[in-house]
């Protein structure tokens, strides 16, 4: 059964700034740490919470106080991990399952922000799609050098949302008296609260994993 997705993304962030002559920002780029808060039917099927990393990329001209770029997120939002007794004609042994279900993100970022002094209000727009996927590892650390990795279930829907942000300046590297170099350094803070909606999706969510009478494996999606 396809469900809808939707949820609430607290971000925390460093993000950097390379500036040109005119003092104004040309580029930004940051790496941000993730919560996820599912909503409305996603969060009955899934988890009340999430967490994960992102990356943001964006540009803007000099003049101008609007930015396009690209924001990417993976979001873990239920892990569990079993340790099992596997039985051969030979040999018995156990192995850790670790059964991990995640949301890959990839939206369009468009951004309006002042791009004067160090404190810096913003509002963002995105469009894109969630990627759902459970991915299960099998691994035996006392007997095997290598993982096993297999996918049980993934589905993307479209995804659409909006935010609203500031960054706080808190380094600044300022081209060398005399120099003829352009560009400099700023480092700000940056927190940002989104709203994420979008399609319905496939997904798996913890206690979805199963073994019907007949000892086959169950996927209640």
């Amino acid at each position: 059964m396809k469900k809808s997705i939707s949820f609430i993304a607290c971000v925390m962030a460093i993000s950097f700034i390379s500036q040109g002559v005119s003092a104004q920002t040309d580029f930004q780029g940051g790496i941000n740490g993730l919560l996820g808060f599912p909503q409305g039917k996603f969060k009955d099927n899934a988890a009340d919470l999430g967490g994960g990393l992102g990356l943001e990329f964006l540009y803007s001209p000099a003049t101008s106080s609007f930015g396009i770029g690209a924001a990417f997120g993976f979001i873990v939002y239920g892990s569990e991990t079993n340790r099992e007794l596997v039985q051969t004609s030979h040999h018995d042994f156990y192995v850790d399952v670790s059964t991990t279900n995640a949301i890959i993100q990839g939206h369009i970022l468009v951004r309006v922000q002042n791009k004067q002094g160090s404190v810096r209000p913003y509002l963002d727009g995105l469009i894109g799609f969630n990627h759902m996927t459970t991915d299960t590892r099998i691994e035996d650390p006392d007997e095997w050098d290598e993982s096993i990795d297999d996918n049980d279930q993934h589905d993307t829907a479209f995804s659409y949302g909006g935010g609203a942000g500031i960054m706080i300046k808190v380094y600044e590297k300022k081209k060398p008296s005399g120099s003829t170099k352009p560009k400099f350094l700023k480092l700000y803070i940056d927190s940002k609260v989104r709203y994420i909606s979008g399609g319905e999706a496939e997904y798996l969510n913890k206690g979805s994993i199963s073994r019907d009478e007949n000892n086959k494996i169950v996927y209640d999606k």
